[in-house]
């Protein structure tokens, strides 16, 4: 590449899909039913923010989202800055044993967390010391979504972020923590 630096392309070549790779708007729903229904039946659900979800600029969406819903925010080490952390639904940055006493303890002792773009790592986990149980996770990410056990391959973030705001409505609002 340092041989590259100067060269410009002859001309820019479009990132296209091969229409067999498209999702089927049914798995899209299915997905985004699954999804509403696993927030519906939680008591305390929050939001775990992460770098897929600042690397595509998702902050005014994922804010809009959780004060429609009433869902509290956390951000993960890389996904720090996604959203406004003034807003008082954002409680701070999420790192397993690397988080405030307070802060860990709360997050881990929700019965669902939301994942939007997280990438499960040793960074973001606090050297895997996060605990939380896969039975009480929605995770959101660029290859699919998975509920609990159930992967929805190809329903990316951007499917599933699409599908959400479109029956925001379905969601039950929460009590905004204290």
């Amino acid at each position: 590449p340092r041989d590259m630096i100067n060269a410009v392309p002859a001309a820019p070549h479009p990132v296209t899909r091969a229409g067999e790779s498209l999702v089927p708007m049914e798995r899209i729903q299915a997905a985004a039913t699954d999804v509403i229904a696993r927030i519906n039946a939680a008591k305390r659900p929050i939001i775990w923010v992460g770098h897929g979800a600042r690397s595509m600029n998702y902050g005014e969406r994922l804010m809009a989202f959780a004060q429609a819903t009433g869902m509290p925010m956390v951000e993960s080490v890389m996904g720090k800055g996604a959203v406004d952390e003034s807003d008082p639904l954002v409680l701070g940055v999420y790192v397993g044993a690397g988080s405030t006493q307070e802060l860990r303890e709360y997050v881990e002792s929700v019965d669902l967390v939301v994942e939007v773009g997280v990438s499960i790592n040793d960074i973001t986990t606090g050297a895997f010391t996060a605990s939380i149980p896969p039975e009480n996770r929605i995770h959101m990410s660029a290859i699919g979504t998975k509920v609990e056990h159930r992967f929805y391959e190809g329903v990316d973030l951007a499917g599933i972020a699409h599908a959400l705001e479109r029956r925001i409505g379905e969601i039950t609002r929460n009590a905004v923590p204290d």
